[in-house]
């Protein structure tokens, strides 16, 4: 499966920041086709989804458009669109949207197991606490994914309605082996070694007694110290890349979804999203092993962790999700007691630096620096709290986590508003408030400001990554001739199929038109995923051939490599605001 580099989203707010990158050669029945780039049909609005609690946690429903104040960039804003998704007939305010809102779109949750951390017990209990959700909490309408991540994405059960479905999958995930046992009990082994054997050459060490006081005895401890400092830093690489895969695949998940409407909640369920990775082992043999620091060098813990962290990592996961517009939710299932071990691991050394406080984050627009956080379970927290979602770590109670799931989902409203300076495709920070005493607001603290085609692009770009097969609009795409350039170039004509019983055609004088956005995205032979084309595709027939329930033939040709291998081609029918997406496989001549 392609993957797209982490490295590359530091600067990515959405797949598409400035300009779409079009090499539309022509159309036939539209040779008109162009290529959008400015105010062809774009709405000014940015779109929010905004989840709001009470102070228990319950969700919060009835407020009115009046009742909330947003800020773009520190830039206070006024309300244009209003709706409280799922409990109103329609907005409150003026109909205008962007058209990333669209009444009735269903909610979607994509239900991710990590196999590589999860641990047997933990998993059963989520299980557990999973199905007493999805039988209590979840609205029926709601569209459940089921995947299992580590070495990448395997779907168990696409998009569906049908909970027999689901809860089928969630039994087949229950089949699947983990690794999160075997891991666990390395690290439990190793870090008992640590303390035992420190204990019986050295006799109990009081952590602060003066190492002047060191003796011939204490000559095996201090290559022990050495021994297990080797190791921790091995641990430490093995765990960088055990997590840095973990966020790769979020991001395939995260990535492979986008482009579609209304309420995507992605559920992270596994174990240690380190930011900086091996710090608990560390802080255990710094605790044991300090006495040593004038024969072996020992450094201080926030100078060892920082040496190898994943705080940019993270940041640039949080800002994908966000241009994304995906909510994450991360439960950390570790049976473990967390509060007991943070307490004891972080003792004497971390004085002065903020930590993350334990528990779930519950208060507005929470933002948190990634360089800011410190150790164990922080990197799952930031995700959740950077995108408005829950998180839960070091406590056994996974129905604490699915209830706030629950309320989060529940109390949802969508808010819009005109950006100060238009629909620029950036990521901005916007914060919001709630004007009742009491609340707390669930929201990402960064937002795109972008228009119906960046998020077409997306829809295009995820179907080639993770293919939906989700079409509504009911078209097909073929591959037409091909006709090779002297340059080596190819250009390609690709037939879409539109079917007129699902795609709207106006009354146009004696013609009868459908318009429609269309958004390209190809993949070479060698798996490079090439920037979308987006471009706008009128197809007029004359209306005495025109009959309802017939299909109606377009063409447009693409300039490309010759080495094309497949091509993904989303279509929004912008008479009805529909989206559907296409993946056509190119056989090689």
């Amino acid at each position: 499966m392609r993957r797209f580099s982490l490295d590359s989203l530091a600067v990515v707010g959405t797949l598409l920041a400035s300009a779409f990158a079009v090499n539309v050669v022509g159309a036939q029945e539209s040779p008109e086709a162009k290529a959008v780039f400015q105010d062809e049909i774009r709405v000014e609005v940015v779109d929010l989804l905004v989840s709001v609690v009470d102070s228990i946690g319950e969700p919060v429903r009835g407020l009115k458009a009046e009742d909330f104040e947003i800020y773009q960039d520190g830039e206070v804003v006024d309300l244009t669109f209003f709706s409280e998704e799922a409990h109103s007939e329609g907005p409150a305010l003026g109909a205008a949207s962007s058209g990333i809102i669209q009444q009735f779109s269903p909610h979607r949750m994509i239900l991710v197991f990590d196999r590589v951390s999860l641990e047997k017990k933990a998993r059963k209990r989520t299980l557990k606490g999973l199905e007493t959700f999805l039988d209590s909490r979840l609205s029926p309408d709601t569209l459940v994914m089921v995947a299992l991540a580590g070495g990448g994405i395997e779907v168990v059960q696409p998009f569906t309605d049908d909970l027999k479905k689901v809860k089928g999958a969630l039994e087949a995930v229950n089949a699947v082996e983990f690794m999160g046992d075997t891991l666990r009990g390395q690290k439990r082994v190793f870090n008992r070694s640590m303390s035992n054997a420190h204990t019986v050459q050295s006799g109990v060490y009081t952590p602060g007694a003066s190492s002047s006081s060191l003796g011939i005895e204490d000559g095996l401890g201090t290559m022990q110290a050495d021994g297990y400092l080797g190791q921790i830093n091995q641990m430490r690489d093995l765990e960088f890349n055990r997590i840095f895969s973990a966020l790769v695949d979020l991001e395939s998940i995260v990535r492979g979804t986008s482009g579609t409407t209304g309420r995507r909640d992605v559920v992270w369920i596994g174990e240690d999203l380190f930011i900086k990775p091996g710090i608990d082992s560390y802080g255990t043999f710094f605790e044991v092993f300090q006495r040593y620091s004038s024969k072996v060098n020992i450094e201080h813990p926030e100078i060892w962790a920082s040496e190898n962290e994943l705080s940019q990592q993270f940041e640039a996961i949080a800002r994908m999700c966000q241009g994304m517009g995906a909510t994450v939710h991360v439960l950390d299932a570790s049976d473990r007691n967390r509060y007991a071990q943070e307490n004891e691991i972080t003792k004497g050394w971390n004085t002065g630096v903020t930590p993350f406080p334990l528990g779930d984050q519950r208060n507005m627009t929470f933002r948190q620096d990634g360089a800011r956080a410190q150790n164990l379970v922080e990197g799952g927290r930031f995700l959740a709290s950077a995108t408005g979602g829950a998180s839960l770590s070091g406590s056994r109670d996974v129905d604490e986590f699915f209830d706030l799931l629950g309320a989060i989902i529940g109390g949802t409203y969508w808010l819009g508003y005109n950006p100060p300076g238009g629909l620029d495709g950036g990521l901005h920070d916007v914060t919001i408030g709630v004007k009742r005493k009491g609340l707390v607001i669930h929201s990402a603290d960064r937002v795109p400001a972008e228009t119906v085609h960046h998020r077409l692009a997306d829809f295009a770009a995820a179907e080639m990554l993770l293919a939906q097969g989700e079409n509504p609009l009911g078209f097909e795409v073929q591959a037409g001739k091909s006709e090779k350039r002297d340059d080596g170039k190819v250009v390609q004509t690709f037939r879409l199929i539109l079917p007129t019983g699902s795609i709207r055609f106006s009354e146009d004088g004696d013609q009868r038109t459908a318009r429609l956005s269309v958004a390209v995205v190809l993949m070479e032979s060698d798996g490079e995923v090439k920037p979308p084309s987006v471009f706008l595709l009128p197809v007029s027939v004359p209306a005495e051939r025109f009959k309802d329930g017939s299909k109606i033939a377009s063409s447009f040709r693409l300039l490309l490599d010759e080495s094309l291998q497949k091509v993904a081609v989303a279509l929004r029918d912008e008479l009805s605001g529909i989206s559907g997406c296409q993946t056509l496989s190119i056989v090689a001549p």
